[in-house]
């Protein structure tokens, strides 16, 4: 501010300290301005590279992993999988564990109505295709 306020003195120009600070202040707000964009700018660039995080089953790899390693307790693994796998369901769109829709049991065939059990090939496999097991 001071080399301004010379330079105005110094140049046989009539301008006065007023005029030479008014200069200096503008410049110094430009400049702050300038430093705060880029304050910003990098705060989002920072933000955006950090938004892509792991999924839920990627996520849950790794702590079990943790878990086989000894890093994590048994209760402290049981939670973290608890909350990832209601995440994963969200991720892929299931349904809550207990709240799954159970078909409707099928109509008495005529055969079926004397209570006997129905003949091999009336017989359904089971739910969840574990029918070699």
């Amino acid at each position: 501010m001071i080399a301004t306020w010379l330079a105005a003195e110094n140049s046989g120009d009539k301008a006065t300290p007023t005029q030479g600070y008014f200069w200096t202040i503008l410049l110094l707000i430009a400049a702050l301005a300038l430093a705060a964009g880029v304050v910003i700018w990098i705060g989002r660039w920072a933000r955006r590279t950090n938004t892509e995080t792991a999924s839920a089953g990627d996520e849950l790899s790794h702590f079990r992993s943790l878990y086989e390693r000894g890093e994590l307790g048994r209760e402290e693994y049981e939670r973290i999988r608890a909350r990832l796998g209601q995440r994963l369901r969200q991720e892929l769109d299931l349904p809550a564990p207990g709240t799954e829709a159970r078909p409707a049991p099928e109509a008495a065939s005529p055969g079926s109505a004397s209570g006997s059990p129905p003949a091999d090939d009336e017989r359904q496999p089971p739910a969840g295709g574990d029918a070699g097991r």
